[in-house]
């Protein structure tokens, strides 16, 4: 059970920042906001709040192969749904509680019919079969489109994984949260032409990204600019990012510290000056402290 990955160089530090809503969003958002994509028109009687009782519980998202994801939902006995994640600390399935990583919907069950309502939004209408742990749900008849299986609260998705990111930001202290529906840090080495970068992230109310270029081992390096090596740390408010940049006037430095390809760990420290985005403000990074898993 692993989270895929994107290897395409050319996105890859944007990953960071837009992956993990992807990664939660659309899975759940699809299966819940599909206006017009079912084969019949939302219905119009009265909500009714019924529900089959056999659906009262966690499902983990799951791919063709009946494999667990890192995100799922729980479904309660008043129809409501709450998204659930990984507590990486302990590799066990949780609730997320931080928005923007919940999404509350009410679900209905009228004969073969998943029937959703959201605030300010229409009904939408799903088929959906059940068998034993395995849910699977259809917009088109013969092609799933959400499939889950049942797990119990707090069930072992994956082992442990502990990881460290803090840092001030223009004197505000931020940590990393070790509940989120991906792993929000990485740690990798990707080829750059001749040379090799190394790449760091970190993704949650706020989202750091680093590329060490032509990283030879652990020692300092500039952050900069593109092609030299450059730091961004983006603020996430809902739908709405707000990033900075070191440049040629904004710099700072990364410090790896390790890098052990055995333990599968990356360690280092890092300050920097970002100016944000439309210029005028400047982001004050500093103490920027790292213990990270080394990812693909």
């Amino acid at each position: 059970m692993h989270v895929i990955q994107t290897q395409n160089r050319g996105i890859a530090h944007r990953i960071c920042l837009h992956l993990p809503r992807l990664l939660l969003l659309f899975p759940l958002l699809f299966a819940l906001q599909a206006g017009g994509c079912s084969d019949d028109d939302p219905p119009v009687d009265p909500w009714n709040g019924t529900l089959d009782t056999r659906i009262v519980g966690d499902w983990a998202l799951c791919n063709e192969s009946w494999e667990y994801g890192y995100s799922g939902m729980r479904i309660d006995a008043d129809g409501h749904i709450t998204v659930l994640g990984i507590d990486w600390s302990t590799g066990k399935s949780c609730v997320l509680t931080s928005t923007p990583y919940n999404v509350w919907a009410e679900i209905e069950t009228r004969d073969n019919r998943l029937v959703y309502k959201q605030v300010e939004r229409a009904y939408d209408t799903l088929t959906w079969t059940l068998n034993g742990d395995r849910m699977e749900w259809f917009k088109v008849v013969g092609f799933p489109d959400r499939r889950l299986r049942r797990i119990q609260p707090e069930q072992q998705m994956t082992e442990a994984v502990p990881m460290l990111f803090s840092a001030t930001i223009s004197g505000v202290p931020f940590q990393l949260k070790s509940r989120a529906p991906w792993l929000p840090v990485f740690a990798r080495m990707e080829p750059c032409g001749t040379v090799t970068d190394l790449g760091i992230g970190c993704s949650q109310d706020w989202a750091f990204d680093f590329v060490v270029h032509d990283y030879t081992g652990p020692g300092s390096y500039p952050l900069t600019m593109s092609g030299i090596g450059h730091g961004r740390v983006s603020q996430i408010d809902g739908d709405m990012i707000w990033s900075g940049y070191t440049d040629s006037t904004h710099t700072g430095t990364i410090t790896i510290l390790s890098f052990d390809q055995s333990l599968k760990r990356c360690k280092g420290t890092f300050e920097f000056d970002a100016l944000m985005a439309g210029g005028g403000d400047i982001r004050e990074v500093r103490n920027g402290v790292f213990d990270l898993p080394i990812t693909r």
